[in-house]
């Protein structure tokens, strides 16, 4: 009995598997800066501070809509092409600097509410940075950044 083997070439195939990991870690990024605005605009609604929702206030206003384009603009981060290795890092590290960014102000929104583990906010924020350390988001961006420019 002959056992025939497939030849693959890991080589090749290793900048496309940790590319598609960074775009999968960019999306899960996206998810968490999509689900702290989303609990922000939830609670916004629902929250009655002099006289009406705090909706009504057009700071909070400004603040949940650069929130929401802010999320809303990582799908474009996440369309990079998995076979180039810069353009998925670049994808990773500004997914997970917004992410962080964004989960880290909705619990503003909660005023010191947000804060507490009961509310989804902290878990938000909590995830974010998790996912950035876990990833090395930091990391990745200076070993890319030193690869652009021609250095090992």
């Amino acid at each position: 009995m002959s056992s025939t083997r497939r030849s693959t070439n890991w080589a090749s195939t290793a900048p496309a598997v940790r590319n598609g990991v960074r775009l999968g870690a960019a999306a899960v990024a996206a998810g968490i800066a999509s689900g702290a605005v989303a609990e922000a605009v939830t609670y916004a609604a629902g929250r009655h501070q002099f006289g009406g929702p705090i909706t009504a206030l057009p700071t909070v206003r400004a603040w949940l809509f650069d929130q929401t384009a802010r999320a809303a603009a990582l799908s474009a981060v996440l369309a990079a092409d998995t076979r180039d290795t810069f353009a998925a890092a670049a994808a990773l590290t500004c997914a997970c600097d917004a992410a962080v960014d964004v989960a880290a102000a909705a619990p503003q929104v909660h005023g010191g509410y947000g804060h507490l583990k009961e509310y989804p906010a902290e878990h938000h924020v909590r995830d974010a940075v998790s996912l950035r350390a876990a990833v090395d988001a930091a990391g990745i961006a200076v070993s890319e950044a030193a690869r652009l420019v021609g250095m090992p």
